[in-house]
């Protein structure tokens, strides 16, 4: 941005988000649930008007504003589109940005994951397999097994003092990102009748025995995105 007239300077994109899947059946560590209940670590919601981008674009004059959206992500309806071929499980998975090759903001990102091309093929790889291991969940969840690994987390919940919890989900949206004591009473209940019930391992066996099944090649694809992550961290 400096180059472009602007004395501003982007946070480098996150490289480690945590996965949907880690969350699958809710929080699972005391420590965590004891400090942000169900809610995620470090996502408190943040008022657009108190981040740096927002402070420093409003000092700015009308005409200095619309250069700074240019510089910053490029000219109006810019794109970035790629086709990744995700070859170990026969996927070709289109990735788009609405963002140009030559913004600020795109070269922060091949500054960050040493180049473009990385990038697309990280965030290809990692919507494929998210994609994937979604199919595959609604099959795991439903089969005897994890119903049965279900019912014996409820009944721990229900001897603990929660008689309508039926299913992690529903009580973490009953909950939502509250940090009140009930809050975190409820998530650390939760946790221990996650270990007593073994849910989440029972879930994991299950959806790799479908994966090997009928994914046989999604291991060597989240390998090859572990791989993909690995060098994005040596490159920071």
């Amino acid at each position: 941005m400096t180059s472009r007239g602007f004395d501003f300077a982007f946070e480098p994109p996150a490289t480690t988000a945590i996965s949907t899947f880690d969350r699958r059946w809710g929080v699972r560590d005391d420590q965590e649930a004891a400090t942000w209940a169900f809610g995620l670590p470090g996502t408190l919601v943040v008022d657009q008007s108190e981040s740096a981008e927002f402070r420093y674009r409003e000092q700015l004059s009308p005409q200095q504003r619309t250069a700074f959206d240019v510089a910053s992500v490029g000219e109006p309806n810019s794109s970035v589109e790629a086709t990744i071929n995700i070859s170990e499980i026969g996927l070709q998975q289109k990735v788009g940005f609405t963002l140009s090759a030559e913004s600020c903001s795109m070269r922060g990102i091949e500054t960050a994951y040493g180049s473009l091309d990385r990038y697309l093929r990280f965030e290809g790889y990692r919507q494929a397999i998210s994609y994937a291991l979604f199919a595959l969940d609604s099959g795991a969840s439903a089969s005897r097994e994890v119903v049965n690994a279900l019912h014996d987390w409820s009944t721990c919940m229900q001897r603990r003092g929660y008689p309508s919890a039926v299913e992690p989900t529903q009580l973490a949206e009953e909950f939502g990102s509250s940090l009140t004591p009930e809050a975190v009473a409820a998530a650390r209940a939760h946790v221990s009748c996650l270990d007593e019930s073994q849910l989440y391992e029972r879930w994991q066996t299950q959806l790799a025995a479908d994966a090997l099944r009928t994914q046989p090649g999604l291991l060597a694809a989240a390998r090859a995105l572990e791989d993909l992550r690995s060098q994005i961290v040596k490159a920071l």
